[in-house]
This record gives C-alpha cells, sequence and structure tokens, in this order.
C-alpha cells in the first residue's frame, strides 16, 4: 500500500526513497491525549510494507500538550533504521508493520 503524495514528505534512507505523512488532524482519541501520534511510512515505489509508528507522546496539537511529540525529518530516518533492525521488511508486501518507540527521547 503505497502512501498519497499529496500531503506526505520524502525521505532517503540508505539510498531508499520513504514517504511519510501524519494526519492533518487529531482524531478524537489523539485530541484528548487517549492515543499516541502516529506516523505512516512507505517506500516511495509503492511496492512493500507500510510502517506504523506509535511515538511516545501526544501530537502538538492536543488539547492538553503533557508531551508533545515533533517529529522531523531527522527522527524520520532514525525510526526507519531501528524499525528495519526490528524486522520490519519495506520491499517485501504483506500487512501493515507496527512499530512502538519506547519511553524517552525519539533517536534522531
Amino acid at each position: 500500500m503505497a502512501i498519497n503524495r499529496k500531503g506526505s514528505r520524502r525521505v532517503v534512507v540508505d539510498d531508499v526513497v520513504y514517504r511519510w505523512t501524519i494526519r492533518r488532524k487529531p482524531s478524537r482519541g489523539q485530541a484528548y491525549e487517549w492515543s499516541p501520534l502516529r506516523v505512516a511510512i512507505s517506500p516511495d515505489a509503492g511496492l512493500g510494507t507500510t510502517l506504523v509508528v506509535e511515538a511516545n507522546g501526544e501530537r502538538p496539537d492536543a488539547y492538553l500538550q503533557i508531551s508533545p511529540v515533533t517529529m522531523t525529518p531527522a527522527t524520520i530516518a532514525a525510526t526507519i533504521r531501528a524499525a528495519l533492525a526490528s524486522g520490519w521488511r519495506s520491499t517485501e508486501p504483506g500487512p501493515p508493520f507496527h512499530f512502538k518507540l519506547e519511553p524517552g527521547p525519539i533517536p534522531s
């Protein structure tokens, strides 16, 4: 499943191009901090498995903003490397691979 180019960002990790996106508006659970920030990442070629990253905090536009998380291209690149090391096979077809970032600072 490929990520739409509109509204997504491009990042290159180890000579492979990926697309990543975050919902434009928080879901109700994300707005009230019931659920964390989630990021979808997939190879730009459109072939392969989508990586669904569950961040270790809430969205910056959540109502209370107790521990907001900011995702930058460097953070996304580090997350992709960590997911690949944990078993994500980005080029093989299959169901989405769910990856949870550990509490603490986001890798950069």
